[in-house]
C-alpha cells in the first residue's frame, strides 16, 4: 500500500458534527492506520470498525454495523497545507475543533440510529 494512502498525521484531530454524529476523534496508530473513536455511536449502540480503510488520497471507507453499511469518507485538507479541516460523508459533515464540543448541541441517539437504519434495509 502506498504510504500516502495510510493515516497521515494531518488527518488526526477532533472533529464535531453537532447535528448527527457528535465528536469524532481521529488518531494514527503505531502501524500508520487512521483510527476513529465515535463516543456518540458507542452510546447509541451503533457498531463500527475503528480503523478507516484508505481508498485513495484523502478518501477512506468507514464500516458500520459489521460490514452491512460502508460509509465513504473524505477528509478535506485545509487550503494552505495546514491540518485537515473537514471530515465528511454523504450523511454528515464534521468540522475540526480544538477540543471536544460536549456541551454544544448533542445529537439524540435514537435520531442517530434512524440516520443509518433505513439504508441497512435496502
Amino acid at each position: 500500500m502506498r504510504r500516502w494512502l495510510r493515516g497521515a498525521p494531518w488527518y488526526a484531530g477532533t472533529y464535531n458534527d453537532p447535528f448527527n454524529v457528535g465528536d469524532l476523534f481521529l488518531t494514527v496508530d503505531d502501524g500508520g492506520d487512521l483510527v476513529i473513536d465515535a463516543p456518540l455511536l458507542d452510546t447509541a449502540g451503533v457498531a463500527y470498525e475503528t480503523t478507516l480503510t484508505p481508498t485513495s488520497r484523502d478518501h477512506f471507507q468507514w464500516v458500520l454495523y459489521g460490514g452491512a453499511f460502508p460509509v465513504d469518507i473524505t477528509i478535506l485538507p485545509h487550503s494552505d497545507g495546514a491540518p485537515s479541516h473537514w471530515f465528511r460523508s454523504r450523511y454528515f459533515v464534521a468540522e475540526r475543533t480544538e477540543e471536544p464540543v460536549d456541551g454544544r448541541s448533542v445529537p439524540d441517539a435514537a435520531k442517530l440510529r434512524a440516520l443509518f437504519a433505513p439504508r441497512l434495509l435496502q
